[in-house]
């Protein structure tokens, strides 16, 4: 049931009632998901049983992407790392969300400029992916009729992820020995500055020179979201501090978008 401490967890804007704007103000999308997805955190957190916290698993997935959305990888890895951590938890080793949550940290890696630790989360998910495949390849030799049908096509699907991963390692492994290279002609070897040397490679591995966001979706040009992200920031900021005095929390998120995909069964 809703309470009367609802509007001080989500953090409601002057204008709003309950969470819910009114209809002279009209509140960011961005804004308004993340509201709507840290109620279902609150909820997911203090529920007992399996079901809730792959649901909680769902919830912190969905948080990533819209701080992803936001600029903030930081906080996206963080969300990531814990979505990752309760479906190790509760999910087979040959799970197809594991694959996801891999393959979204190696998204988030890229955009936070950070090409080598992108390149070991994409071959997590491929390594996953490859061991589903396999899987469905023997089931398929000891099944029949629609069954059988099923994993064949789900065979051709994964078949089709696989060289698109491959892709993205070789692109970020391209980034990698790219930032190197620029390093070397930057600090000609020689046994002056060898140190130097290996120090900035070490520095380009966690923060390489290029660009490679048009690896993934495109932000939303929207200028309302735009405006949305400091206020998204100062709300999360607080909620974080309050969220141990607040009692009771009812809702329900979900997120707009989800890497469906790699996580189909």
């Amino acid at each position: 049931p809703m309470t009367s401490d609802v509007p001080d967890l989500v953090a409601c804007p002057s204008g709003s009632v309950g969470g819910v704007a009114t209809e002279e103000e009209d509140i960011p999308d961005l804004q308004l998901a993340w509201q709507v997805l840290e109620l279902a955190r609150v909820i997911c957190t203090r529920e007992e049983g399996e079901e809730y916290k792959l649901k909680l698993s769902d919830v912190h997935l969905a948080l990533a992407e819209v701080a992803m959305e936001s600029d903030q990888y930081e906080e996206a890895v963080e969300d990531l790392k814990t979505c990752l951590a309760i479906r190790e938890a509760y999910a087979g080793l040959n799970n197809r969300q594991l694959a996801e949550v891999h393959f979204t940290l190696g998204l988030a890696y890229s955009l936070w400029k950070k090409p080598s630790l992108a390149a070991e989360e994409y071959k997590m998910a491929k390594s996953i992916l490859a061991s589903k495949l396999e899987k469905l390849k023997q089931l398929v030799l000891t099944t029949e009729g629609e069954e059988r049908s099923d994993f064949e096509n789900e065979i051709v699907e994964l078949e089709g992820l696989l060289p698109d991963l491959e892709a993205k390692i070789t692109d970020a492994e391209e980034e990698v020995k790219n930032g190197e290279q620029t390093v070397e002609q930057a600090f000609p070897l020689d046994t002056t500055n060898t140190a130097v040397l290996s120090e900035a490679k070490l520095a380009l591995k966690a923060s390489p020179v290029s660009d490679i966001s048009h690896l993934v979706r495109k932000r939303k040009a929207d200028r309302a979201e735009d405006q949305a992200q400091p206020e998204c920031k100062h709300i999360r900021q607080e909620h974080k501090d309050g969220d141990k005095e607040n009692e009771e929390v009812g809702s329900n998120g979900k997120s707009e978008e989800s890497l469906a995909t790699i996580t189909e069964c």
